[in-house]
């Protein structure tokens, strides 16, 4: 894991570490984790960088008090072999044609649910 690389997300970065608030003892340890995980990230992940969000996938695994080294390669499986990467690219594109599809689904097969879903 090569955190100590700048990376050109580096003031996202930063700006979304402090709204991260999923740990709940010992916030700077773990934001400065969570910071060398997510710059690593970006650098070795050039489709991706970083987006808004993947520092919250990341948390979930800090807080849990997985390794950082852990947590920097569980996010490298699950981006490549899980196809999140596909997810997580500029614009949300892909994430913008599931929930389409999702609405016409339910559209056609949930129409009280929908209904419901869009009038609250």
């Amino acid at each position: 894991m090569n955190s100590m690389r700048p990376s050109q997300f580096e003031r996202d970065i930063l700006s979304d570490i402090d709204r991260t608030h999923i740990f709940t003892d010992q916030i700077t340890s773990r934001q400065n984790s969570l910071f060398k995980i997510l710059i690593a990230f970006s650098n070795t992940m050039p489709k991706i960088g970083y987006i808004q969000g993947i520092n919250s996938v990341a948390a979930v695994f800090l807080s849990h008090k997985v390794a950082e080294s852990e947590v920097y390669w569980l996010m490298k499986y699950i981006f490549k072999k899980k196809k999140l990467d596909d997810l997580f690219t500029e614009g949300f594109s892909k994430v913008q044609l599931l929930t389409y599809q999702l609405e016409i689904y339910m559209r056609n097969y949930l129409p009280e649910t929908i209904d419901y879903l869009v009038s609250h």
